[in-house]
């Protein structure tokens, strides 16, 4: 073999690698040659750049649009050439330069505040510099772009490809509103007229309209002579504070500002530093809001408030005011309310204290109380926004409390004031404070109830004391941990007890393990401004084939996909090609579409199967973008919750789970802006519901064949009844007649009430808390339910569609009660007879029953609820009542099943 020669180097050598000192050596260095230099090389490097015919049409549908020329591409594709070509024929003067890291954001692009810079000469005493806040403030790329100006300027955004995922969508929405705002500019609107700051090209912008504001020396904080000393603030220097309500939302909010997490902006209040600082010095304890009157404390409290504590301080206002009181109200009319809420309320400058040092409860009063001035009385105002119905049910409820612990049964605030005016019971000082709070509550009502409480009056309803006066403690019934004084002493009393009737009971049986779970809650969220885009698919695909990837798809890939789009075959895509072809090498030319079809096309499904997560293949990826393209205006968001539960035993290791519904008060039916909401679903009506346990899913099939070979009761029951098959599939194919003989079996086995749910418990069930058409939200997706996806509502999209039924619980997710399955999957019946509308309804959750005949033998229609797989999802809103030739008690078909509830007591032998 022979040698090979030693290569030669192309240049004279500068840097050897040696370690030994050559100072002189860069001298050796020729000159640069001219396309180096930096100013020729701006004007010359668009001089000889051929733009190819798509790019310019795009350059020219921008120019027609009035929008900056944003220009971006991968590295090597010519982007920054083509950009120096445009302002160079155009005469759009220097090109404007983006780089982009992973941590670019929008703001970066648009300007830079040096907040540090502008601090720092505080201390100084020229305040020239930090007066002039244009000084701090320097317009990026973006930002200068953006400028009004007669020519369009043109902008290069290097490797957007490394951007997080949300800076093209924030590109665009800027291009579309041609303008942004600088904060630190905002903020000083009214005090600064004029500000002149740098541009991207180091140039000096002035903007106008900004207020003036003489600051002088409102920042001077000490004295020269003596620093120990601070100067006592002007009344110029201002406070701004946050608005921060106490719910989760809301401090997510403002932990997302604090981390200048995007572009987000939180309410605030400003005040004078001097105005504060004499209140702090006068004012022996903070109790006193700055706001006086009775007016601006409710605007104050309602404009910062969130909507749970709005509500809770709107009920407060109907009763004399404690901590056990708060406590009932939460449980009975208000159960989302939790101590943060109560803590709104009690810290908003709405009440104080009232009570003394030998009380053992705290005791509260609104400002105002007692004042002759109707305008001065807080609880006045809130009352106004109160709705009639809601406080004379608080008083109500009251009165029922205060009457049970009496002995005695009364459903009313009215039969209650009636009762203590024929008493001859001395109540005293027990009952004073809700006796007046409430002729006050009635009176401020008007209308009827104001005429009942003018028949009433204090003197006529409490009798004195023995000295002759009446005392007014502030001592009020309202839970289990309160006593009434001035009641006959207790006696103890023997009595046999018979049963424990469900109706009443509100503490779980002591017979009932109850065990903790924890379970998922899924929430759509429709993006509005993604729903409004109208973007080409195949361009939103580049995107996430881009963030995925990075890389762009590639004309051949984009040539394939839309021939695939409109249905072409391989041979009529290679046809179609045009100028793709010329990039290709000349011995593929002739056999493009063999070309297309084994080489470019199976690596092309293959990645984007893995980008989107669904096989796709040339067959499908049309309807596969097109649902994908749709989907990314709804998002989904996952919390965790926890509820309890209890396993019913029904042998060989079978059982069935029964989850805890918690007791409370919901609007029952549709409003009428309910999209395909029908007069069957109304009037809407506050329904209370007592608190029950619901199947955690509905019966499955292996749980239905257990109980069905158990004795019959009144009539017989398939064992295996479902046409599609499966242990863990709900059952299916039973009438409203089994559906009873299933709960009467299961309670004679278990000696527990097991019936159907009426309408009101399942409704309330299924909404969990909500008042959306679905407890996901405004919409539902198959992703989340069993339904025929073939049909969207509201914002929703098309998805996939089981036609069968599926496993429960398969889809994971639960609503905020733990319950899976209340949409789709199978119909649900209820115990309630059929009625064309609410009107004369029940409003305590019972069931709505014509007669009180035996269940087994009732022929009248039922209702269905919950919709099925076969069900478009209008059928499967929480509202929905399902009846026609459904709803007949011996339906049998193969998506109607059951689901059962468990009242809190049992029957005892």
């Amino acid at each position: 073999m022979s040698e090979q020669p030693t290569p030669q180097p192309i240049f004279q050598p500068i840097f050897k690698g040696t370690g030994e000192p050559n100072p002189n050596a860069i001298a050796k260095l020729p000159p640069p040659p001219p396309w180096r230099q930096s100013e020729r090389r701006k004007q010359e490097r668009g001089k000889t750049f051929q733009a190819q015919a798509h790019e310019i049409e795009l350059v020219n549908a921008a120019l027609y649009l009035r929008r900056p020329l944003l220009v971006t591409g991968k590295p090597g594709s010519g982007k920054t050439s083509l950009a120096y070509a445009i302002a160079r024929e155009l005469d759009l003067g220097e090109v404007l330069y983006w780089p982009i890291t992973t941590r670019t954001t929008l703001k970066d692009g648009l300007y830079l505040y040096d907040a540090i810079a502008r601090l720092q000469d505080v201390g100084e005493k020229d305040r020239s510099n930090f007066d002039n806040i244009g000084k701090y403030i320097r317009l990026g790329p973006l930002g200068t772009a953006l400028l009004p100006s007669d020519k369009p300027r043109v902008l290069v955004v290097d490797e957007i490809d490394k951007s997080d995922i949300d800076l093209p969508n924030d590109l665009l929405h800027i291009f579309e509103e041609g303008e942004f705002e600088i904060p630190e500019l905002v903020r000083i609107e009214e005090k600064k007229p004029e500000v002149t700051m740098r541009t991207a090209y180091n140039a000096q912008l002035q903007v106008h309209g900004l207020p003036e504001l003489d600051y002088g020396d409102e920042w001077e904080l000490y004295d020269e002579n003596n620093e120990e000393e601070p100067h006592k603030p002007t009344d110029r220097r201002l406070l701004t504070l946050p608005i921060i309500t106490l719910d989760p939302k809301a401090l997510r909010h403002w932990a997302q500002v604090v981390a200048a997490i995007g572009d987000l902006r939180i309410p605030g209040r400003t005040f004078e530093l001097a105005f504060v600082q004499e209140l702090v010095a006068e004012t022996p304890s903070l109790q006193a809001p700055v706001s006086t009157t009775a007016g601006q404390r409710v605007a104050l409290f309602q404009a910062t408030a969130s909507q749970t504590a709005q509500k809770l301080a709107g009920l407060m206002a109907a009763t004399p005011v404690s901590l056990p009181v708060i406590d009932l109200l939460r449980d009975e009319f208000l159960p989302e309310a939790q101590q943060a809420h109560v803590a709104e309320v009690l810290l908003s400058g709405l009440l104080r204290r009232c009570d003394t040092d030998n009380d053992q409860k705290c005791h509260y009063e609104f400002f105002g109380d007692g004042s002759p001035e109707p305008s001065d009385r807080v609880r006045y105002l809130l009352l106004d926004g109160l709705p009639e119905d809601k406080a004379v049910s608080v008083l109500d409820r009251l009165s029922q409390i205060i009457t049970q612990k009496a002995g005695r049964s009364l459903n009313s605030f009215e039969a209650f004031l009636a009762n203590l005016q024929e008493s001859e019971y001395d109540f005293g000082e027990a009952v004073l404070p809700f006796a007046r709070v409430g002729l006050d509550t009635l009176l401020r009502i008007g209308g009827d109830y104001a005429a009942i409480a003018r028949r009433y009056s204090l003197e006529q309803l409490l009798p004195s004391t023995p000295n002759g006066e009446t005392k007014t403690t502030q001592e009020v019934p309202g839970s289990e941990e309160l006593t009434l004084e001035g009641f006959p002493p207790l006696k103890n009393f023997e009595f046999k007890i018979a049963t424990i009737p469900t109706e009443d009971e509100t503490e779980t049986p002591p017979d009932i393990n109850l065990q903790p779970f924890d379970f998922e809650v899924a929430l759509i969220e429709v993006n509005q401004s993604v729903l409004s885009s109208a973007d080409n698919p195949i361009d939103i695909l580049d995107e996430e084939f881009l963030s995925k990837t990075r890389e762009n798809l590639n004309d051949l890939q984009q040539l394939i996909l839309k021939g695939a789009f409109t249905n072409q075959t391989y041979e009529q895509i290679a046809t179609s090609a045009g100028n793709v072809v010329k990039q290709l090498p000349v011995g593929i030319r002739p056999h493009l579409s063999k070309y297309l079809r084994n080489n470019v096309a199976p690596n092309l499904w293959k990645v984007l199967s893995e980008v989107l997560g669904k096989k796709i293949t040339k067959k499908n990826v049309k309807k596969v973008i097109e649902e994908w393209v749709a989907y990314r205006h709804l998002t989904i968001r996952r919390v965790q919750r926890e509820n309890h539960y209890f396993t019913q035993d029904l042998g060989k290791g079978i059982g069935l789970e029964m989850v805890q519904i918690p007791r409370g008060t919901f609007t029952m039916g549709a409003p009428k802006e309910e999209e395909d909401s029908r007069s069957s679903e109304r009037p809407q009506h506050q329904v209370k519901v007592l608190s029950f346990f619901m199947g955690k899913y509905p019966i499955t099939q292996e749980q239905w064949k257990a109980v069905a070979a158990l004795d019959r009761i009144n009539r017989d029951l398939e064992l295996e009844p479902s046409n599609f098959k499966g242990d863990n599939r709900p059952v299916e194919m039973v009438s409203w007649y089994d559906a009873v003989e299933f709960c009467s079996r299961l309670s004679e086995y278990t000696n527990r009430s097991y019936r159907l749910p009426s309408e009101a418990e399942w409704e309330y069930a299924c909404r969990a808390g909500t008042t959306t058409p679905f407890h996901f939200g405004e919409t539902i997706t198959s992703e989340l339910a069993n339904y025929n996806a073939e049909y969207i509502y509201g914002a929703g999209v098309k998805g996939y569609s089981a036609n069968e039924t599926t496993a429960v619980g398969s889809f994971s997710v639960a609503n905020a009660f733990g319950l899976y399955d209340m949409h789709g999957n199978v119909w649900e019946w209820c115990q309630d007879d059929w009625h064309e509308s609410y009107e004369g309804a029940p409003t305590d959750g019972s069931a709505w029953l014509d007669k009180n005949e035996n269940l087994s033998q009732k022929t009248s229609r039922a209702v269905l609820r919950g919709g099925s797989w076969f069900s478009a999802p209008k059928y499967c809103r929480s509202v929905y009542r399902n009846w026609d030739d459904r709803a007949e008690r011996g339906l049998i078909d193969g998506d109607v099943g059951v689901r059962v509830v468990c009242g809190l007591g049992r029957t005892l032998e």
